[in-house]
């Protein structure tokens, strides 16, 4: 806890502010596993990393919502975090297509932050943080959803 408030003064006084994420599927997981299939020219495997970000993506926007709907009793506006890599150049315009079929308007982080859920810090030093919607979950004591994992295993062994 010392540390992590230590770091978020030091950011405040410096003039950083911190964009509290509340959507992320880990999206860079796919870029290295894409590699690695480019190199061996493997497009069923490459087929198969689209299908399965894609899923997984879908599971986590649905997982974020309902944790939303837990803590708060209501969705809230979302921060998104997304990274830029080789895959996700090429999954962009399928994953903004998902957000629009899901319903998600994009906005400003402004915009995003402007909701009340973002007014207050869970202040808890957790080992495993996650998003803002998974430190409050885990601070209340609030049982997750049921959802689908990360094919973390199948990312790594994929095109080996």
């Amino acid at each position: 806890m010392e540390k992590r408030r230590a770091v978020r003064a030091y950011l405040k006084a410096h003039g950083y502010r911190i964009a509290q994420v509340t959507l992320d599927w880990e999206d860079y997981l796919w870029n290295f596993a894409y590699a690695r299939c480019v190199a061996k020219n493997d497009a069923k495997s490459i087929d198969w990393l689209r299908s399965s970000y894609l899923s997984t993506a879908s599971e986590f926007l649905d997982l974020g919502r309902e944790q939303a709907k837990l803590i708060y009793g209501h969705e809230i506006n979302y921060v998104l975090l997304m990274h830029l890599g080789a895959f996700s150049s090429t999954i962009l315009p399928e994953a903004l297509d998902l957000l629009d079929k899901k319903g998600f308007k994009l906005v400003t982080l402004d915009e995003a932050e402007s909701d009340a859920a973002y007014g207050e810090d869970p202040d808890a030093g957790l080992k495993d943080a996650g998003t803002l919607l998974d430190q409050w979950m885990q601070v209340k004591q609030i049982k997750y959803p049921e959802h689908a994992e990360k094919p973390y295993k199948e990312l790594e062994s994929v095109c080996q």
